[in-house]
């Protein structure tokens, strides 16, 4: 039978339904960057919508545990200029500069 008298938290289920609209809005983008046609407008939008600062949401649309399509998703992003290269040892650890 129906439970109405469950003890409910509204505040958990408006974070559930926020956190399901991210993961959608997430997986549109990492599409998106994976076909190759992703714009600073699409990510920058995203933010705004989830409350986040663009970079925030440039470092999470890649899925790492998809390692192919994290591989394509950044390769878009990079393609776009959203991402920069991947810095090499030598340049994150500069041990030359006195």
């Amino acid at each position: 039978m129906f439970n109405f008298f469950r003890k409910r938290n509204p505040l958990n289920e408006v974070q559930a339904l926020r956190d399901r609209a991210e993961r959608i809005g997430l997986a549109y983008l990492e599409k998106l960057a994976v076909n190759g046609k992703i714009t600073r407008q699409h990510i920058v939008g995203m933010a705004r919508i989830m409350n986040f600062h663009p970079d925030e949401v440039t470092e999470r649309i890649p899925d790492r545990r998809r390692a192919s399509r994290y591989t394509k998703a950044v390769a878009g992003l990079r393609a776009a200029g959203m991402m920069s290269e991947r810095q090499t040892y030598d340049e994150r650890f500069d041990h030359d500069h006195n």
